[in-house]
């Protein structure tokens, strides 16, 4: 980084603000937009569901048909 420098030349980030934060320099936080919001609820429900699929794979094995080859693994469907 040059001796002085008051603006960022990183266009991928936004080309923020920098700041220094001891003897380091850092970019100020990149703004998030709704896109950026819909895109993390979508993966967190997607997190949630496989979750809730597997446990119920766990929890009840005897009625989930998720494994159509459960007798190899000694189960039977109801």
């Amino acid at each position: 980084m040059t001796l002085g420098a008051t603006t960022s030349t990183i266009l991928t980030w936004g080309g923020g603000d920098l700041v220094a934060v001891g003897d380091k320099v850092a970019l100020l936080s990149i703004p998030l937009g709704t896109a950026d919001f819909s895109v993390h609820h979508i993966h967190a429900f997607k997190n949630h569901v496989i979750e809730l699929i597997l446990l119920k794979g766990v929890l009840f094995p005897h009625s989930s048909r998720l494994i159509p080859d459960k007798e190899n693994l000694y189960y039977r469907f109801p």
